[in-house]
């Protein structure tokens, strides 16, 4: 059972309108009356060209996308039902298109010689390849063969010291007992709390074992 169709409408400009619905039809009416879109509105009368039957209106409406990315031409072909130009036209004519970059003349670089097997090549200017570089000399102003016993310690620090006499932070007395530390203002330390107060609203003879679990709150 057809459900959808995809469809192509030629204007009076001769432009191509592609389109899907459910009721062909009514489509094409509404075309003709200039309610099916903007573009056939401007340039009527309209006539059906081609259409497809679909049995889900969605694969009607994806080929009508599908079909209205093609060009003028392959849109021809397909009316005519040209199979080889559809084929043709199929084929990226864009010039990002890889094809269309012209690589067939392509020429190889100047003063290179595709077909050298470079048995003759020559080292570089000033290389010897046969060294063994036995005798190469390491950057001036390093000694390998330095072994560093004469090393200076950096300036103003004595590696021999063992801070024996190492003195505190200015105004810190490491030997201070505390004993004369005074309490706090307003502080009784002499105080045996006999006669405090509980807390007003608490029971202190309570035992709390009917207490409530916790996350629950009972008066």
């Amino acid at each position: 059972m057809t459900i959808g169709y995809m469809y192509i409408l030629e204007c009076s400009d001769g432009s191509y309108y592609t389109g899907s619905t459910k009721d062909l039809n009514l489509r094409l009416e509404q075309h003709q009356n200039g309610f099916g879109a903007l573009h056939t509105a401007k340039k009527l009368p309209v006539k059906l060209v081609y259409y497809e039957e679909f049995q889900r209106i969605d694969e009607a409406f994806y080929r009508e996308k599908q079909v209205q990315g093609w060009s003028r031409k392959k849109k021809k072909a397909l009316l005519e039902n040209n199979y080889n130009d559809l084929k043709r036209f199929a084929i990226c004519q864009n010039e990002t298109n890889s094809d269309n970059w012209g690589f067939s003349s392509a020429q190889p670089l100047k003063g290179i010689d595709n077909n050298s097997d470079y048995s003759s090549a020559q080292p570089l200017k000033g290389i010897d390849n046969n060294s063994d570089f036995s005798s190469a000399q390491p950057p001036k102003g390093i000694d390998n063969n330095s072994d560093y016993s004469s090393a200076q310690p950096l300036k103003g620090i004595d590696n021999n010291s063992d801070f024996s006499s190492a003195q505190p932070p200015k105004g810190k007395d490491n030997n201070s007992d505390f004993s004369s530390a005074q309490p706090l203002k307003g502080i009784d330390n002499n105080s045996d709390f006999s006669s405090a107060q509980p807390l007003k609203g608490i029971d202190n003879n309570s035992d709390f074992s009917s207490s409530p679990k916790k996350g629950k709150y009972e008066k």
